[in-house]
């Protein structure tokens, strides 16, 4: 078997916005965060370090932050900054504005721009992106919704109050073995 290069392994990664982790942590079920739950450990899933900042910063209590501190700091990290970047996401900031389309947040540019330099795929569910897709080669990863799920079953063939009584009982037991959601993995659309 030949070897892979470096380069074409990068392009492999997937780095993933904070737009997707709030929902992720949150059970919402976008089908970004759906892919997420159903690919965490299975695909190579970056976490950058102003990503990072952003979605801990949303947690309210300690044992949040700490469960998702704990989860993220098992993915490998990609620091996001430094002067080089910080140029070419500028560039990339005046390009788009030049072709009248204004980028709302600095740190999207910055997360863009490195996603562009490093041949890394982004998945996210923020509209700023788009205008880097379309005008500066920004790769994404899609995240399709299936058209049928069994959760869709679930809710047909059994009383609201049993699903959530079952999630329930799966929060803690997953809370007494300190792992990340069996529910969340499992179910993620209730």
């Amino acid at each position: 078997m030949g070897r892979r290069s470096r380069r074409h392994e990068t392009r492999q990664m997937i780095l993933v916005d904070s737009s997707v982790w709030v929902d992720f942590f949150r059970n919402t079920p976008t089908p970004q965060a759906e892919w997420l739950d159903a690919n965490l450990g299975v695909e190579g899933i970056l976490v950058g370090d102003l990503i990072l900042a952003e979605v801990l910063r949303g947690f309210k209590d300690d044992r949040g932050f700490n469960d998702a501190r704990r989860l993220l700091g098992h993915l490998k990290q990609v620091a996001l900054g430094g002067e080089d970047l910080a140029i070419e996401s500028a560039r990339n900031f005046r390009k788009l504005r030049a072709l009248g389309l204004t980028v709302r947040g600095t740190i999207d540019a910055v997360i863009a721009t490195r996603c562009i330099v490093d041949g890394y795929r982004l998945l996210h569910s923020d509209r700023d992106f788009e205008a880097f897709e379309k005008h500066l080669g920004l790769r994404t990863r899609q995240a399709a919704r299936p058209l049928e799920s069994w959760h869709s079953y679930l809710y047909s063939a059994f009383p609201y109050s049993h699903i959530q009584s079952a999630k329930a009982a799966f929060d803690e037991a997953d809370r007494n073995r300190g792992l990340t959601s069996i529910w969340r993995r499992s179910c993620r659309a209730f």
